[in-house]
């Protein structure tokens, strides 16, 4: 029987509310939200191929106590099992025998999961992690922490080190790709997940992007005539410039740029 229930579990002295609980299986929104969701179309497919075949891969569960079987793996599967009404045998189960200390333990032991599942290349991984940074580096606390008996942990957490542990990459590398995660565009991420780039080369673009961006002359551009006059007052520039089109600042010289105000006079 599925339910969504007002009850709740306990986790590590904390109780969360249950979301789901189907066939002796419970579920929370912490975990159930924790990795992305399946797109729709493909949510559909697994769908009809588990009402077809079957579910293959068994749901994993942990037990905190006896009776509570709280799901950490099989999420998706789960709720296609519960639409499609399927209960006992349909729906295979297994326990997860680790000594898990505290959600983030989980939330970690999820994505971790997930690389082995997907057979995910180095660039993949450290983009997933990147996108749970904010656990990566809640649960490196918790280790400080209990190394120093649960002494409040101030200490700054080397994010690449954590990062590249949790991928399995150097720590070179993990800042190589933190630094293009970060200031890199969409496209350069896409080509590292399709191994079109290599991390070093990725990294070695944003760096000559951002050089040439620092170095490349902006304008001074207003469109209010007594803004100009206030920065060629405080002897910023030697003159203003009124143009009607933007378009006539490409006739000027870069280098000129530093010199000259321009003031975009509207009709």
């Amino acid at each position: 029987m599925t339910t969504e229930s007002t009850e709740n579990i306990s986790l590590f002295g904390e109780d969360f509310p249950i979301a789901n609980k189907h066939d002796g299986l419970i579920t929370i929104a912490e975990l159930q939200d924790y990795l992305p969701s399946m797109e729709p179309e493909l949510f559909d497919q697994l769908k009809s191929d588990i009402e077809t075949n079957g579910i293959h891969d068994p749901i994993l569960f942990y037990e905190p106590e006896e009776g509570k079987k709280l799901v950490i793996e099989g999420h998706t599967r789960l709720k296609a099992a519960i639409e499609l009404g399927k209960t006992g045998k349909s729906v295979p189960k297994v326990k997860v025998a680790e000594d898990f200390s505290s959600l983030n333990d989980i939330k970690l032991w999820m994505l971790r999961h997930q690389f082995q599942r997907r057979n995910l290349s180095a660039p993949q991984k450290l983009r997933l992690a990147m996108a749970h940074k904010d656990t990566i580096e809640a649960r490196a606390k918790e280790n400080l922490s209990k190394a120093g008996e649960k002494i409040r942990v101030n200490q700054k957490i080397d994010t690449a080190q954590e990062i590249g542990n949790m991928a399995g990459v150097s720590r070179e590398t993990a800042k190589r790709y933190i630094k293009v995660y970060e200031n890199g565009t969409p496209e350069l991420l896409d080509e590292l997940d399709n191994g079109k780039v290599s991390i070093f080369s990725a990294s070695y673009r944003v760096k000559s992007d951002k050089k040439e961006q620092t170095n490349k002359p902006v304008p001074k551009i207003v469109d209010d005539y007594d803004s100009a006059l206030n920065i060629l007052d405080k002897g910023e520039v030697i003159a203003v410039i009124v143009i009607k089109n933007e378009e006539v600042i490409k006739n000027f010289l870069p280098a000129l740029y530093k010199k000259y105000v321009f003031y975009i006079k509207k009709d």
